[in-house]
């Protein structure tokens, strides 16, 4: 039942601060069962604007406490009890949330008054800054598959036959199940023909009539079937025979049909993706006019997925064969006693045991570190994490195979991820090009710190903490030569607060990444001449804008870029990175051909 404002036994105002402004809300409806609210029949009246300052005003003259999503995310002494997390009536109001620690992210919520004889529920809002909802909800999904498929990727790539050939979006976990073929191929085709010739069996012996003169090599059991019959003309003695019907080939029968089933449902997802592949690569005429990676990555594919789909085939082939057997026709599979213990010892019911569970239980799970759930509650940290995630993506369009990055330890096939934090970085490497993507980095202060191997960019300047820098190297024979830096920042703010606005420091933290960072490494330079250089070849400031997705600024003189991007609307930045590879990176690689002639 929905209950006015009016009639409640206690008076809330629930405060949100945003910049210079209080937004106050008051007077809305409560109702005595959630299910209320479930239905649609309270709607939420309050709306907070996520990353905000959040007050309440709870006042009431009878015995009552206040419950609120979100509570357990804070740590302020007005909601710490030894019973639990509340607020109690006061006069004043009290600060729950703030900019540096919003505990929710966007969604809708409830609100919990609890007296002594009633409940009462309200729902709010909390509203994103920067997004609309939906744009939002693509950004925080994108962020943990990405970061799935990164870790699955960096899981396999050691030990899989496919490292160089792998793209997480074609292959997946059918990747896996390759690994495992490649591995037992020529063990399982071995088992599988041998079986096929010399199964196991036993002598047995059965009793069949036959006439007077062959019997002649009677048993007590002949004697015994004979004394029960009429016809005596006609005799029972004793056929030795090879028994095949035995309890391990009928296990085996068992593991042979299981292995068929799992083979043929492999040969099905390999040939959905072959369909797949040989449709994109006849039908981009692009690719094959221009050579670009993609069509080239495609061609790989669709080699290395006939290569493996003609090794399933062949063992589909010697199942076949193997099923046409006279002893394998005979046995009965549903024979479910104990298989001898010697039996088991034999090394084909273990490869093919091994083999047919590998594949048929083939799952990935994910064990994802609180810090990455927590990012959920920040919409500027979730931001920028998926920013740095889109970048890598993007250079993996571009042809750069990812060989380090996230934290991840695989205990079976189970992929423990310990997250991103501040350091951390991603290596991608083509050829002799590697591309280093640091998350929030330091930059060194001290000249005499700076390396190729450590960092090759220090600062003169005060700003030292972007939110992501790109570093290019090239491979010269033995020698690694740094080519220069970008650096990105992804500012969860409208473009007039970090750039229009002069009195935010953001514009001045930009400029600074340009003007005063410094290297003595670049290309094959001397120290003199790199100092007379820029390191960073350009700085970019990545926003998102929900009203223009494809809004470009570039200021020439400062090397500065700033750009709308919004979840959804990403994909354009492979071309900006490309850019920055022809007019800044090629031109210096060419340069120093030319010097080592």
């Amino acid at each position: 039942m929905v209950i006015q404002y009016n009639n409640l036994p206690f008076k809330l105002a629930v405060i949100n601060e945003v910049g210079e402004w209080d937004y106050p809300a008051q007077g809305f409806a409560f109702c005595d069962d959630i299910e209320d609210i479930n239905n649609g029949l309270v709607e939420a009246e309050i709306k907070i604007r996520e990353n905000s300052n959040v007050f309440l005003q709870f006042r009431s003259n009878i015995d009552c406490i206040l419950e609120m999503d979100g509570f357990d995310g804070i740590d302020i002494p007005e909601t710490r009890h030894d019973d639990g997390t509340y607020l109690q009536p006061s006069e004043g109001k009290v600060k729950v949330f703030s900019y540096e620690s919003s505990p929710l992210p966007p969604g809708l919520y409830i609100i919990k008054v609890k007296t002594a004889s009633k409940n009462y529920f309200t729902s709010f809002e909390v509203l994103p800054a920067r997004l609309d909802d939906r744009a939002w909800q693509i950004m925080a999904t994108d962020v943990f598959e990405s970061i799935k498929l990164m870790a699955f990727q960096l899981a396999v790539q050691k030990v899989s036959v496919a490292n160089s050939f792998y793209e997480s979006e074609e292959f997946g976990v059918l990747l896996l199940k390759m690994n495992v073929i490649d591995q037992y191929f020529h063990k399982v085709i071995a088992a599988l023909d041998d079986l096929r010739l010399n199964p196991h069996s036993k002598i047995s012996k059965k009793y069949v009539l036959s006439s007077k003169a062959e019997q002649h090599s009677i048993d007590f059991q002949c004697n015994k079937l004979n004394s029960m019959k009429i016809n005596i003309d006609r005799g029972y003695i004793p056929l030795r025979y090879t028994d095949y019907q035995l309890t391990e080939n009928a296990y085996v029968k068992r593991m042979v049909l299981s292995l068929d089933k799992v083979m043929r449902l492999f040969i099905k997802e390999i040939n959905e993706k072959k369909i797949f592949l040989e449709a994109k690569v006849a039908n981009d005429f692009y690719g094959k006019d221009k050579n670009t990676y993609e069509y080239n990555r495609n061609c790989r594919s669709l080699n290395f997925l006939e290569l493996y789909y003609s090794k399933a085939r062949k063992i589909i082939s010697i199942i076949n064969k193997l099923k046409e057997a006279l002893w394998f026709k005979e046995v009965n599979a549903n024979i479910i006693q104990r298989v001898p213990s010697q039996s088991m010892l034999d090394p084909r019911y273990a490869i093919l045991s091994r083999v047919s569970k590998e594949l048929e239980g083939l799952t990935i799970k994910y064990d994802m570190d609180n810090r990455l759930s927590f990012i959920w509650h920040n919409s500027a940290k979730l931001y920028e994490l998926w920013g740095v995630i889109k970048l890598v993506e993007a250079l993996q369009n571009l042809g750069f195979e990812l060989v380090e990055g996230l934290n991840v330890d695989r205990i079976g096939y189970e992929l423990k991820i310990s997250g991103l934090a501040s350091g951390n970085s991603f290596m991608l490497k083509r050829d002799s090009l590697e591309i280093k993507v640091t998350y929030e980095p330091t930059l060194l202060a001290a000249e005499d710190k700076s390396g190729i191997e450590s960092d090759p960019v220090y600062t003169v300047g005060k700003h030292v903490t972007p939110d992501c820098k790109i570093d290019y190297f090239y491979n010269l024979e033995d020698r690694k030569l740094y080519m220069g830096s970008l650096i990105v920042d992804f500012k969860y703010r409208s473009k007039y607060a970090f750039w229009n606005n002069y009195r935010e420091n953001c514009r001045h933290q930009l400029m600074s990444y340009v003007n005063d960072t410094r290297s003595k490494n670049i290309s094959n330079r001397n120290e003199m001449s790199s100092l007379r250089m820029r390191p960073v070849v350009s700085v970019w400031a990545l926003y998102p804008d929900r009203f223009n997705v494809d809004e470009e600024e570039t200021d020439e003189n400062l090397f500065i870029k700033i750009l709308s991007f919004v979840p959804g609307y990403q994909k354009f930045i492979s071309r900006h990175l490309q850019g920055v590879l022809e007019d800044y990176i090629y031109p210096e690689i060419e340069a120093v051909g030319r010097a080592s002639m």
